[in-house]
């Protein structure tokens, strides 16, 4: 067995209804609520992205810890939207060539994330 590929991630979080709502608003992902005893667990849908914003001892939030990055081509546009929704950009859109565009926020739980995007 590879161990090259990344089969789930965990985000953590204080307030599932506002997580939900950020990670909705700014990538548009839906949720389904996943049953686990002592946590609260929304899983993200689809089969692009294999992960859930986890609530519950153990979890918790840093912006010192992994970085997780999401794709699109509208790094700026994603941001403002972050910005409404309770996040804080950290260093705004920068050129890492040859790879694209990056810029780095803080989620409204506090965990700090990335939005990458390819060259067009």
């Amino acid at each position: 067995m590879s161990c090259n590929e990344l089969s789930w991630f965990e985000i953590p979080v204080l307030d599932m209804a506002r997580a939900k709502y950020f990670y909705s608003g700014v990538f548009g992902l839906a949720f389904r609520e996943v049953p686990v005893d002592g946590f609260e667990m929304a899983a993200f849908e689809g089969d692009v992205v294999k992960g859930a914003l986890v609530s519950g001892a153990g979890y918790t939030p840093s912006d010192s810890g992994t970085v997780l990055y999401f794709v699109s081509n509208q790094i700026d546009e994603k941001l403002q939207l972050a910005e409404q929704l309770g996040g804080r950009i950290i260093s705004p859109t920068m050129e890492v060539a040859p790879h694209g565009f990056v810029a780095h926020l803080v989620d409204s739980e506090g965990n700090r994330i990335a939005i990458q995007s390819k060259y067009l």
